[in-house]
C-alpha cells in the first residue's frame, strides 16, 4: 500500500511539475511499472488582434485623421501600432508602461473635471522625443495618442505622465485631463 502511494505521489508530481518522457527509475520504488507521461507543449500566447479606430497626423501636418487598422488589444499594442503609422515617434517607450481607468474627479486650473479618465505613464524616451519633435508635431503625436485611447477604452479624458510625473516641454505642460480633439481637429479617412 505504500509503494502505491509513493508512485501516486511521484506521478502527480510529474504532472504538477512539467513533463518528462518518462518518471525517472531512481524515483519509483522496485515492483512497480515506469509510465511514459506525455504532455502536449503548452499553447504560445497568440496576440488577439482586433480592429481599433486610430488618430493619425495628415500630410499637411493641421489635424488628423481616423482610420481603422488591427492591434494588439493591449495599451502596448496600441502604442505599437500609433508607431508603425507614423502616428508616434519610434522609441522605447518602456518596459513598465503603467496604464489604468477609473471615474474620478481630478482639479483643473480651469475647476474641476469628473468623468473616466484613463491614466497612461510612458518612459521619458517617449518625453524626449515629444520635446524634440516641434509644437505642432508635439500636438499631433499627443492628440493621436489620446485620441486612440479614449475612443478605444471609452473614456472622457487622459492623464499622461511620464515615470511618474507631469510631462512638460518648451510649449506645454500636461497636467490637466487631455480631452478628445483638444489639440487637433480630424477628419475620416
Amino acid at each position: 500500500m505504500r509503494k502505491s502511494v509513493l508512485c501516486l505521489v511521484a506521478t502527480v508530481l510529474v504532472l504538477l511539475t512539467g513533463c518528462t518522457a518518462a518518471v525517472s527509475v531512481a524515483s519509483v520504488p522496485t515492483n512497480t511499472a515506469i509510465v511514459p507521461v506525455e504532455c502536449t507543449p503548452e499553447p504560445v500566447d497568440t496576440p488577439i488582434l482586433i480592429d481599433v479606430t486610430f488618430y493619425q497626423p495628415n500630410d499637411e501636418l493641421n489635424g488628423l485623421v481616423a482610420l481603422s487598422a488591427q492591434a494588439e488589444d493591449s495599451p502596448q499594442g496600441l502604442l505599437s501600432t500609433l508607431v508603425g503609422l507614423g502616428a508616434l515617434p519610434d522609441v522605447g517607450y518602456g518596459t513598465n508602461i503603467t496604464f489604468g481607468v477609473a471615474d474620478e474627479t481630478v482639479s483643473t486650473e480651469d475647476g474641476e473635471f469628473s468623468g473616466v479618465i484613463a491614466r497612461l505613464d510612458l518612459s521619458d524616451a517617449f518625453a524626449q522625443a515629444i520635446r524634440l519633435s516641434g509644437a505642432q508635431k508635439e500636438a499631433l503625436f499627443l492628440q493621436s495618442l489620446v485620441n486612440t485611447f479614449l475612443v478605444h477604452y471609452d473614456v472622457d479624458a487622459m492623464i499622461l505622465t511620464i515615470e511618474g510625473t507631469v510631462l512638460e516641454t518648451a510649449y506645454e505642460k500636461y497636467e490637466d485631463p487631455i480631452t478628445f480633439d483638444e489639440f487637433a481637429a480630424t477628419e475620416t479617412n
